[in-house]
C-alpha cells in the first residue's frame, strides 16, 4: 500500500501565501468487505484556499484632490458652454449680445455643474437613503429647469444682484 500527497494550489500559486488556509482531505481506505475486491490506495489531497486581496487606499488625499480638480474643471467648463449657449440664443433670436445675458448663462451652467457635484458627493457618502432620494430628485430635469428658470427671471427682473438679501432679512429687522 502507497501513500500519496497531491498538492493542488488554486488560481496557479506556486507557493502559499501568508494567511492562506489550508485544508486537507484524507480519503481513508475502504472497509474491510471490499479490501477483497482489488487494491488498496491511500490517498491524501491538501487544496490551498487563498482568501481575496482586499484593497485599501493608503493615501485617500489623491482621490480627494482629483475630485476637486476635476469638479473645478467641470465647472469652468459648464460655465464656459452656459455663457457660449445664451450668447448663440441671444443672437439667434435677435436680441443684443450683452454681459448681462453671458454672464446669466455662465452662471446658470456653474449652478447646473455644481449641483451634479453635490449630488455626486451625496452618492458617494454614506447618508440617509432620503438623502439620496432628496439630492436624486433635486438633479432632475424638471427640477433643474424650474431652478434655471428663476434665477434667469430673478437676473432679468433684476433683483437676482444680491443673493444674500433674498435670503436673510434686513440688518434693521430685529428677530426674536
Amino acid at each position: 500500500m502507497s501513500s500519496e500527497q497531491v498538492h493542488e494550489p488554486l488560481l496557479g500559486s506556486q507557493s502559499r501565501p501568508a494567511g492562506a488556509a489550508t485544508v486537507e482531505t484524507v480519503v481513508k481506505p475502504p472497509s474491510e468487505q471490499t479490501a477483497q475486491q482489488g487494491p488498496q490506495q491511500h490517498t491524501s489531497r491538501t487544496i490551498t484556499i487563498q482568501p481575496s486581496p482586499i484593497l485599501v487606499n493608503h493615501q485617500p488625499w489623491r482621490a480627494i484632490c482629483a475630485f476637486i480638480l476635476l469638479g473645478a474643471l467641470d465647472v469652468a467648463i459648464n460655465a464656459g458652454a452656459g455663457s457660449a449657449a445664451a450668447r448663440i440664443g441671444a443672437s439667434k433670436n435677435g436680441r443684443d449680445v450683452t454681459s448681462e445675458v453671458v454672464n446669466t448663462g455662465a452662471l446658470i451652467g456653474a449652478i447646473k455643474s455644481a449641483m451634479l457635484i453635490s449630488y455626486e458627493i451625496i452618492s458617494v457618502s454614506r447618508a440617509h437613503y432620503g438623502v439620496h432620494f432628496f439630492a436624486y430628485f433635486i438633479t432632475t430635469s424638471l427640477v433643474m429647469t424650474f431652478i434655471f428658470t428663476v434665477v434667469v427671471s430673478l437676473q432679468t427682473l433684476g433683483e437676482g444682484e444680491s443673493p444674500s438679501a433674498s435670503l436673510f432679512p434686513p440688518s434693521s429687522a430685529k428677530c426674536g
